[in-house]
């Protein structure tokens, strides 16, 4: 597992202590990271061990972990849990993400934190307006001059200004080098003199631009890559207390949906040329990371204007971010998976489109697969190699679903 495979779950404040507790799916197991970067790994199994003894109050010891009410020791570090602590990490079990087994008791009422979580579920209402009450929220937690939201442009490898409080007039692009490596290595990247540290100094022109000297950079993952990243901002050069940085973490996961919203919104090609290109960057990034690439080509011929409105629809909303969904033509509708964890995710993915298709279309459609680096060493091949399997199943007359072998 590697670190940018870590997802966070939840940080949670224990009698003024931060623990943080992160999840991460492998080769279809689920792990449960306690402690951050130097923290305990548990298997999900023993996760949910852990709180069924923290729930009943019983002592229990296993990888790194031991509990003997009211202290549980991770690592090096030992937590006292009062009831209300129990009950926050307990809660932490029915967050872990495909999981609706074993319900936990919700922590006591946290005005704050309430706040913080109708933000996460609020109705996505675009980046400026979401990053306006996140201000509003860390305003009153924290000594800050600013926020500011980059989102990552990773064919550019360059990062737009997408929101900040207070506004400015004009749009700023950051390029620096090796900017990204450092953020995708980092779960925080606290800066706390822009004008000594060596990491910022690429940075160091926007510190004066802007007036100030201490930064708080947290990266929001919505795959494995860097997505956006959250600047809290300080006018005098200080140190980020580790509260500062909690209270930062939960501010990102509030973003996160909207982020995911705004760019699933606004990177969809919009034409089979940008489609291609798009396709090209997706392969390029498969072969950095080494996951797997599909290309499913919808084919049916004879649709009316509405029905291909539809089918398109209904494509996009099976999307997730960095998927995309174009009309190639009155008859071929494209789909790309650009992150597969297994070679076989295209197929069962098209397969799970296809009724709702089939009812928009009154018919099955003719479906190509193919999937790279198995059946295509390039874009332009996982092209044509999904190209030939949709015509190969139209010319079947069956409407089944042809894959590339």
């Amino acid at each position: 597992m590697h670190e940018m495979d870590w997802q966070l779950l939840a940080p949670i404040s224990i009698e003024g202590s931060n623990l943080i507790v992160e999840y991460c799916e492998h080769e279809g197991r689920i792990a449960i990271r306690l402690g951050g970067f130097a923290g305990v790994v548990l298997p999900l199994s023993e996760f949910e061990l852990l709180i069924q003894h923290l729930t009943s109050g019983r002592g229990w010891g296993g990888n790194g972990v031991h509990w003997s009410p009211p202290f549980l020791k991770v690592g090096s570090r030992t937590f006292t849990l009062k009831d209300a602590g129990r009950r926050a990490l307990a809660e932490t079990l029915a967050r872990v993400p495909g999981l609706s087994a074993h319900p936990a008791p919700r922590p006591e009422a946290n005005p704050w934190q309430q706040r913080l979580v109708e933000l996460l579920h609020s109705p996505l209402e675009g980046l400026p307006s979401a990053l306006d009450r996140l201000a509003a929220l860390a305003f009153e937690r924290l000594e800050l001059q600013g926020l500011s939201l980059w989102v990552h442009d990773p064919a550019a490898g360059s990062y737009t200004l997408a929101a900040r409080v207070p506004k400015l007039l004009e749009p700023r692009v950051l390029s620096p080098r090796g900017y990204p490596e450092l953020l995708e290595q980092s779960l925080l990247l606290p800066l706390h003199n822009l004008q000594a540290d060596g990491r910022a100094a690429e940075l160091r022109a926007v510190g004066e631009a802007w007036c100030f000297g201490a930064l708080l950079q947290v990266p929001i993952r919505l795959e494995r890559e860097v997505s956006a990243v959250l600047w809290l901002e300080r006018r005098e050069s200080q140190p980020w207390s580790e509260l500062d940085q909690f209270v930062a973490l939960q501010l990102a996961e509030a973003l996160r949906p909207h982020v995911a919203a705004a760019l699933t919104q606004g990177y969809q090609p919009n034409s089979p040329e940008a489609f291609r290109r798009y396709l090209e960057q997706a392969v390029a990034r498969a072969r950095r990371q080494g996951h797997w690439v599909g290309l499913v080509w919808f084919k049916s011929p004879g649709l009316s204007e509405v029905q291909r409105a539809r089918v398109l629809e209904v494509l996009q909303r099976s999307l997730r971010y960095s998927d995309a969904a174009i009309e190639a033509s009155p008859e071929d509708f494209l789909l790309l998976l650009s992150t597969l964890r297994a070679p076989s995710g295209a197929a069962r993915a098209a397969e799970r489109i296809v009724a709702r298709l089939q009812i928009v279309m009154g018919r099955l459609p003719a479906l190509g697969v193919a999937v790279l680096p198995e059946q295509a060493s390039t874009a332009e091949e996982l092209w044509q190699q999904a190209e030939q399997a949709a015509v190969k199943a139209l010319r079947s007359g069956q409407g089944d679903l042809a894959r590339v072998e």
